[in-house]
């Protein structure tokens, strides 16, 4: 349970309820819309995380663990081991069912999405020989490759489509897989597809959101920027950063809301990832030195 008494009073709409004793947790993903997480550490394990019944470490292992995504229909996961493989795990007991080789180092996105109705997923991320991404069936049975600019990400938009989006300094490029890219310079945006169409763009300096490459985008500024998520319902933008505080604001709030959210201390390191639960209550999780689990 969480144990430093100033984490437990409520601020800016964040209360941590729950810090599991799990030991340098380095990604994770919710199951489905339930309030379970799967929580893999540095040691190669994977844990299931409950914040009613407790913790349960599964049978499988991982190595050098880069990514988690769990599929909507919470069977199965999978995992990027950086430099070396995506693996297809199962959620129940954890033991791995497929991989393939997948030379991703850094910058690694990865997500579910439907292809003609069937699931799929895509990893994406930096190489030595270039930016990729890796698209594969459900099973792992199938896949292919595509090169990709610098700064370019895939991922599922708001009717589920696979796209490719890319910042330039001239904005925003959406396209669909397959076609060409504006061929200028990328910004620094660490890009993302989120919930209900949205895009994330993270920099140092705060987080910009899109909701399409027509609209106009809005940017919740803050220092030391590491690691964000946006709520199920595209509503709330979640920031964590480089010194382990974590904070909240609205994507379309006002402009001084946006300007100077409200923080929370919650980790004594940089936050590595952070993701809301889905239908379940109001729940974020994030991870850095330790897993907490928060309420707004």
């Amino acid at each position: 349970m969480t144990s430093d008494a100033h984490f437990l009073h409520e601020k800016n709409g964040l209360e941590a309820v729950l810090s599991p004793p799990l030991e340098r947790p380095r990604a994770m993903d919710w199951v489905g819309t339930t309030t379970r997480l799967i929580v893999a550490t540095d040691d190669g394990e994977l844990v299931e995380v409950d914040p009613v019944f407790g913790t349960r470490q599964l049978r499988g292992t991982v190595q050098d663990i880069a990514a988690l995504v769990i599929a909507p229909n919470g069977k199965r996961m999978a995992i990027v081991e950086r430099g070396q493989r995506i693996a297809l795990h199962s959620v129940g007991t954890g033991e791995r069912v497929a991989e393939l080789a997948c030379p991703l180092i850094s910058d690694i996105a990865i997500a579910w999405f439907r292809n003609k109705g069937a699931l799929a997923l895509v990893a994406c991320g930096n190489t030595i020989d270039g930016r990729r991404a890796f698209i594969l069936d459900e099973e792992f049975t199938r896949s292919r490759v595509v090169k990709l600019p610098a700064g370019a990400v895939l991922g599922p938009g708001k009717e589920g489509r696979l796209l490719v989006a890319r910042c330039s300094p001239t904005g925003l490029d959406v396209v669909p897989v397959g076609r060409k890219l504006a061929q200028t310079e990328a910004t620094s945006h660490r890009l993302r597809f989120g919930p209900q169409g949205l895009i994330l763009g993270v920099t140092a300096g705060g987080v910009t959101c899109w909701r399409g490459p027509k609209d106009p985008p809005h940017t919740v500024a803050m220092l030391d920027v590491t690691a964000a998520a946006v709520s199920p319902d595209g509503q709330r933008l979640a920031l964590g950063t480089r010194n382990g505080q974590v904070a909240m604001a609205q994507v379309d709030g006002d402009q001084l809301e946006r300007g100077r959210p409200g923080k929370v201390g919650g980790h004594s390191e940089a936050v590595r990832q952070m993701s809301f639960a889905i239908n379940r209550g109001n729940w974020l999780a994030s991870i850095a030195d330790r897993l907490r689990i928060w309420k707004y």
